[in-house]
């Protein structure tokens, strides 16, 4: 993952990597952008139409994960009380057998997601917690990548838009008081 230089490719990597160690038929990785989630990437596919219902369910799918910062599991295990309407809708629509989501967090918010897929088989405990422990060593580089490997324009807004954030912001109120005073 480190090796790539693209977010695309990144994302794809940890796609197939994630399908081909964790026996899924499927790894889709998706990415929040002005609150919906945003499929960038699907194991073993290059490129992919994403006005279709299917890549629209799983949309779906990261959006219930990312909205409830938690791992949706499909079946719903005994005791689960998580929200999984769009993990049935997808698992009925679309057949898997199995359905695990897991939200991508980097420092603390929900920027992504990660939904993987079984033709047959449930995910257990420990494959979830495999699961939860790439997503989290791999969220890092994608974040760096997603935020460098953009238009100069954009780079150039995303930065303004911080630095302007700071100074109508609610933090450091005495500061821009003074700043104001002066």
């Amino acid at each position: 993952l480190n090796e790539d230089r693209r977010f695309v490719k990144a994302a794809m990597t940890l796609a197939n990597e994630l399908s081909s160690r964790f026996g899924c038929s499927r790894v889709s990785v998706g990415w929040i952008e002005g609150g919906y989630a945003r499929l960038q990437a699907m194991s073993h596919v290059e490129k992919f139409e994403k006005a279709t219902s299917a890549v629209q369910v799983v949309e779906a799918c990261m959006e219930e994960a990312a909205d409830q910062d938690e791992e949706i599991v499909w079946p719903r295990p005994e005791g689960f009380r998580a929200i999984t309407r769009a993990h049935e809708e997808y698992a009925r629509s679309h057949g898997p057998g199995a359905l695990v989501t897991l939200p991508l967090r980097l420092d603390s918010q929900v920027i992504g997601a990660i939904t993987c897929e079984r033709a047959q088989g449930g995910f257990d405990a420990v494959e979830i917690a495999g699961l939860r422990l790439m997503c989290d060593q791999a969220t890092r580089r994608l974040g760096d990548l997603k935020r460098s490997d953009r238009w100069f324009g954009r780079r150039w807004l995303a930065g303004a838009r911080a630095a302007l954030s700071w100074v109508v912001g609610v933090e450091h109120t005495w500061a821009k008081l003074g700043g104001l005073l002066l």
